[in-house]
């Protein structure tokens, strides 16, 4: 299982940032795809949501529109909805922070284990093609770099970056990324 939410004492493993990059056609789609059904079907939307930020156009991922786990699906297309997705992506990781110093916690699991019966989900967010996204989007560089991909998984928040090429924005990131898949 490539996604275990459960806390390390409870048999858990720590998830991880991926990056996942494939030519066109290679599958990246499909693959992730197939990663947020199983997801999905292995976690309720009380513990596992997701967020999609498809920087190439692409319908990929309005299947899952009327998934109860879905936080929001935004395009390149509409520039005002990506900036407004970012904004959110941001003010949540501002609420975890917030959550977590007035429960004096480090991190998700041990939030989590505090309030058994209010937990506060993980996130996975999918950004396909995020390199042409950080070339459209500048907030988008600043939020990766400075609080996502450093803070993320303690905050319950991570990341499935897929993007064509190895490029010198796919090279930043691969010191802080535990997962790489190549298709």
């Amino acid at each position: 299982a490539m996604l275990n939410l459960l806390p390390a004492e409870l048999g858990g493993k720590d998830a991880y940032h991926t990056i996942l990059i494939g030519t066109s056609g290679s599958g990246k789609s499909e693959f992730m795809k197939s990663l947020v059904m199983g997801a999905a079907l292995r976690y309720p939307p009380s513990l596992l949501n997701f967020f999609f930020l498809d920087f190439k156009g692409g319908a990929a991922f309005n299947i899952f529109e009327s998934l109860p786990h879905v936080s929001g699906i935004v395009t390149n297309l509409r520039p005002e909805l990506a900036q407004r997705g970012l904004a959110s992506i941001a003010n949540a990781i501002d609420r975890r922070q917030k959550d977590f110093e007035e429960a004096q916690v480090q991190n998700i699991w041990e939030y989590n284990q505090k309030r058994p019966s209010n937990q506060m989900p993980h996130m996975l967010l999918f950004l396909d093609e995020f390199t042409r996204g950080l070339a459209d989007f500048p907030d988008l560089r600043d939020l990766l770099q400075k609080r996502l991909v450093p803070q993320g998984r303690s905050l319950g928040m991570y990341l499935i970056l897929a993007n064509q090429v190895v490029n010198n924005e796919v090279d930043n990131l691969l010191t802080n990324v535990g997962w790489r898949i190549v298709l």
